[in-house]
């Protein structure tokens, strides 16, 4: 018997998924490029004062699918 997925779960994955992906982006950008390329990084300082609104974004979807993997 199989388990179908609530609606709403479904609704929140495609409100999540953008900024998350965005996010893992980013920060594997700042991590590993930047860090090879030009040393050591503040990882996801310049995202924080070039974006807030795009970070804060990301952050919720990261947050909310950890919440969603555990429901």
């Amino acid at each position: 018997m199989e388990v179908e997925t609530p609606k709403w779960l479904k609704v929140l994955w495609i409100i999540v998924m953008p900024g998350l992906l965005l996010f893992i982006g980013r920060m594997t950008y700042e991590y590993i490029y930047l860090t090879y390329t030009y040393g050591q990084q503040m990882i996801g300082f310049s995202l924080i004062h070039l974006y807030p609104y795009l970070f804060i974004y990301m952050l919720f979807s990261f947050f909310a699918s950890i919440c969603w993997t555990i429901i």
